[in-house]
C-alpha cells in the first residue's frame, strides 16, 4: 500500500563543519511540501533521535538509521542491503540525495510524474557521468559484467548520476527482484569507501534500467534558476554553509519571509538602467524576492548576461549569477541613484542609474 509520494534517503555527519550543514539542511533543504506525503530517511553513525527527528514538516516522517561506518557510501549501501526492500510497497520515488542540496519538493515530485511513472521503470539522475570507480570496477569484474566494456571508445565507464539519482517504485522493484542486482549492493555494502553514486547505477543495468537526465534537476549550485526563484529545477546541489554561505543566507531570507535590513528594503522594485563600460544595456528591476526583472533591452538584439538575483551585504550590492556567485559588486557608499561597480574576473566597469 501506498504511504507516501517520495522517499529522500540522505546520509549524514553530526561533526563538525557537517553538523553545521545538516542544521541548514533542516531547516531548507525540504521545502514546498504542500500535501505531498514525504519519508525522510537519514543515515548517521550517531543516533541523536532529538536532534535528527523533530521540528520537521508535519508531512515529512523522519526515521533514523543509524550505520556502523562513517562514511557516505558505506551508510548508503549498508541501507540498501538491509532496509531499502522492505519500503518499496510504500513509495512512488526513491530519491538518494546529498543534504548539501535543496529541493522544491511538490515541484518535484509534479516533473517527476510528468515526465516518468512510478508504475514503471525510471531512474532519473541530476546529471549523468560515463566513468567508472576502483570499487565498483572491483565488483564488476567479479560479477563478470566488464562484457559491459567491449566496443567502448573511452572505456571503462559505466552511466550513472552525479549525486542525485530519482528512481520509480517499479525500476527499483526490478532492481530488489532480480538476484544478480540484488548480491552487487550487498557486496558494495562490504566496501567503506568510495562514492556513493554508481553502485546502484550498476545494479539497475543488471536489470537493462539506465539513467536519463531531465530538465528540472542538476547537481550544480544554479540557485538563479531554481523553481522557488521562478525557474526550471526543482532540485540544486552544493548549496551548503560551509560552501557558499551567502547563498545560503539570502535563500533562507526568502523561503522564511524574514524581515530584510532596512537597506536592503530601501532597494525594493527600485528601477535601473544597466551600463557596462558607460554602453546602456537594458532596464531592470530589483524585486522583493530577489529577483532581477529585465524589462527591456536598449538594444534590438539582447546581449548574454549571466546574473539572476541581487543582494545587498556590507555596504555593496551585488548581482548574482545563476550558480550563486556575485559577478557585480557596486559600492553604495554614494546615493543610490547612480552606482559605480565592477564585473567580476574582468576589467569592465558597471553602472547602475536610477529612473522612475
Amino acid at each position: 500500500m501506498i504511504k507516501y509520494d517520495i522517499q529522500f534517503i540522505v546520509p549524514i555527519c553530526l561533526f563538525q563543519k557537517y553538523k553545521k550543514r545538516f542544521l541548514y539542511f533542516k531547516k531548507n533543504g525540504l521545502f514546498n511540501i504542500e500535501n505531498r506525503k514525504v519519508l525522510l530517511t537519514l543515515l548517521c553513525e550517531t543516533n541523536d533521535t532529538e536532534l535528527c527527528c523533530k521540528d520537521w514538516d508535519i508531512n515529512i516522517d523522519v526515521e533514523l538509521i543509524h550505520c556502523p561506518h562513517n562514511q557516505e557510501s558505506a551508510k548508503v549501501y549498508y541501507y540498501f542491503d538491509k532496509f531499502q526492500e522492505s519500503r518499496l510497497h510504500e513509495v512512488r520515488w526513491v530519491a538518494k540525495i546529498d543534504d548539501d542540496s535543496l529541493t522544491d519538493v511538490n515541484d518535484l515530485v509534479s516533473r517527476l510524474d510528468e515526465f516518468g511513472d512510478y508504475q514503471k521503470e525510471f531512474y532519473f539522475a541530476a546529471e549523468i557521468l560515463n566513468n567508472i570507480e576502483p570499487e565498483e570496477l572491483h565488483l564488476i569484474r567479479e560479477f563478470k559484467l566488464d562484457w559491459w566494456f567491449n566496443k567502448q571508445i573511452e572505456g571503462p565507464y559505466v552511466s550513472h548520476e552525479v549525486e542525485g539519482s530519482f528512481v520509480s517504485q517499479k525500476a527499483m522493484q526490478t532492481i530488489y527482484q532480480n538476484e544478480q542486482s540484488r548480491n552487487f549492493l550487498k557486496k558494495r555494502a562490504e566496501i567503506h569507501h568510495g562514492y556513493t553514486d554508481i553502485a546502484l547505477a550498476c545494479a539497475a543495468r543488471i536489470c537493462k534500467i539506465y539513467p536519463l537526465e531531465t530538465p528540472f534537476l542538476t547537481t550544480n549550485s544554479l540557485i538563479g534558476d531554481f523553481s522557488f526563484f521562478g525557474g526550471r529545477l526543482s532540485h540544486i546541489h552544493f548549496v551548503a554553509p560551509d560552501i557558499n554561505n551567502n547563498v545560503c543566507r539570502l535563500f533562507s531570507e526568502c523561503l522564511h519571509k524574514q524581515k530584510p535590513s532596512a537597506e536592503t528594503e530601501e532597494f525594493f522594485n527600485k528601477k535601473y538602467i544597466f551600463c557596462e563600460d558607460k554602453v546602456n544595456i537594458c532596464k531592470i528591476q530589483l524585486m522583493p524576492n530577489r529577483k532581477v526583472s529585465v524589462l527591456s533591452f536598449v538594444k534590438t538584439t539582447p546581449p548574454p548576461y549571466d546574473w539572476t538575483l541581487w543582494d545587498i551585504r556590507k555596504n555593496h550590492l551585488f548581482l548574482i549569477g545563476w550558480d550563486g556567485t556575485a559577478c557585480y559588486k557596486f559600492n553604495l557608499e554614494n546615493n543610490y541613484k547612480k552606482i559605480k561597480g565592477k564585473k567580476r574576473y574582468e576589467d569592465v566597469e558597471g553602472m547602475l542609474k536610477y529612473y522612475e
